[in-house]
């Protein structure tokens, strides 16, 4: 059995609000993604798009979420609230990279610094989104 720092190094935190925290880059290389539903926000989730965006495209199976697969097991938590565990299947493309950079942008078009960086490293690649 592992020690807690053992498995705490394993577990990645992410963004919480946009203008503070930008996209959750460390989202792209995870290879398990717990999504609750409803989505949960603590502030006005328009204020919390860096946690919308990714947790519908896992749920809607679009632009990133297309690279992940839900896996049959869930949790209920307490209010009904109920999380999925995604498993990721095979590396996020540069054009799914790219979808879900637009949509931050089509949300945020005078912050750029909010959305996902023109160079994202996602499975030790790096991938111009400008490009795409």
């Amino acid at each position: 059995m592992g020690t807690q720092y053992e498995v705490t190094a394993k577990i990645l935190t992410s963004a919480e609000v946009d203008k503070r925290d930008k996209f959750p880059l460390m989202l792209l290389n995870a290879e398990y993604v717990l999504v609750a539903v409803p989505i949960q926000y603590h502030l006005r989730p328009q204020d919390q798009r860096v946690v919308g965006l990714p947790a519908e495209a896992l749920l809607m199976q679009k632009n990133i979420g297309n690279a992940f697969s839900r896996l049959p097991e869930s949790f209920l938590l307490d209010d009904n609230v109920k999380v999925y565990i995604f498993r990721k299947i095979r590396p996020i493309t540069k054009e799914e990279l790219s979808e879900l950079e637009k949509e931050c942008e089509r949300v945020y078009p005078d912050r750029p610094d909010v959305c996902i960086p023109a160079q994202a490293k996602v499975n030790n690649i790096w991938y111009d989104t400008a490009q795409a």
